[in-house]
């Protein structure tokens, strides 16, 4: 299993010897790269509320902090559940996305066809595939205008409910 430091477009992963998560930090004064996100802190941080509300625990992200680097540029601080797998073909994926209720949009985007809400970036190197199911590990999400921004209250919703990825 892969251990040690790698670097994506907006984050730097870190996974520890023997450790079953990673530690992942924000680079390049980037916080998404996706019309969700609005690419701000604060959207960050809601796409982080987002993401959480639609996977199961298993692959659900924890917020640990806030820091700067070298630049003084602020660096979003997260832990998120290793996962190992096999990443898809292109094929593969939009076959399992469609068995999980999802349609192929374009390029990495899929629409759940009951609650309208879009999964962002699912591309073969941001959902791995076990036992026939999507893990997305590094995807966005985006609920229907209405239903823009998660809130507690919601949480029973079938919108919320509905639109899990499988445990």
């Amino acid at each position: 299993e892969a251990e040690g430091t790698f670097t994506g477009n907006e984050h730097m992963v870190y996974r520890l010897p023997g450790r079953q998560f990673v530690v992942k930090r924000t680079i390049n004064n980037m916080f998404g790269g996706s019309p969700a996100t609005m690419e701000t802190p604060s959207g960050y941080l809601q796409q982080l509320v987002d993401y959480n509300s639609v996977v199961p625990p298993q692959l659900q992200k924890t917020f640990l902090g806030v820091s700067t680097d070298a630049l003084g540029n602020g660096v979003i601080v997260t832990a998120q559940p290793y996962i190992s797998g096999k990443k898809p073909s292109d094929a593969q994926l939009k076959a399992v996305m469609r068995r999980a209720g999802f349609e192929h949009i374009s390029g990495g985007e899929y629409k759940h066809t009951d609650t309208g809400a879009i999964i962002m970036d699912a591309e073969p190197r941001n959902v791995f595939v076990q036992d026939g199911q999507p893990l997305p590990i590094d995807v966005w999400v985006k609920f229907p205008e209405e239903r823009e921004f998660f809130s507690p209250e919601l949480a029973e919703d079938s919108l919320i409910v509905s639109t899990r990825f499988p445990t």
